[in-house]
């Protein structure tokens, strides 16, 4: 996959529960440097490349490239995932809302720089937002 020189990722090798340690998938990231177009789903909760309000995001200067998210009461399943910090090395972010009861959601992307929400800590490069309200309509905007 990929042309010449196109870098792919294709994913780390399996941990003993089936995810990759952080550690391996930080190894994976580093094989690419940064991201052309981050393409990242919002949940009507906020959150985005799991990353979750209230949850570890990554988002400080000495953050991590991959996040170990350690299982909690409504996430009952270790996740492993990129920080804010490694996202926000992407040339853009395209968020994408789908579906009905995102109104808070589409607002918080909306509202920009915040460290204490998922979508507020990717900061840096632009972002964009698609909102797919009923499976018809669509509004895109640079926010």
């Amino acid at each position: 996959p990929g042309g010449p020189g196109v870098p792919v990722l294709v994913g780390p090798p399996d941990g003993p529960d089936g995810l990759p340690s952080a550690v391996e998938w930080a190894e994976a990231l580093a094989r690419v440097p940064r991201f052309a177009v981050t393409i990242l789903g919002v949940g009507a909760d906020g959150h985005t490349a799991g990353l979750f309000p209230g949850g570890p995001l990554g988002a400080d200067a000495d953050a991590p490239d991959a996040l170990d998210v350690p299982p909690t009461g409504d996430l009952p399943h270790r996740r492993v995932t990129q920080s804010a910090r490694r996202l926000a090395r992407s040339d853009a972010i395209l968020f994408v809302a789908v579906g009905a009861g995102k109104e808070a959601a589409v607002a918080a992307v909306r509202a920009g720089a915040d460290t204490d929400r998922p979508t507020g800590a990717i900061v840096g490069p632009p972002r964009y937002l698609l909102v797919v309200s009923d499976g018809t309509s669509r509004k895109s905007t640079r926010v």
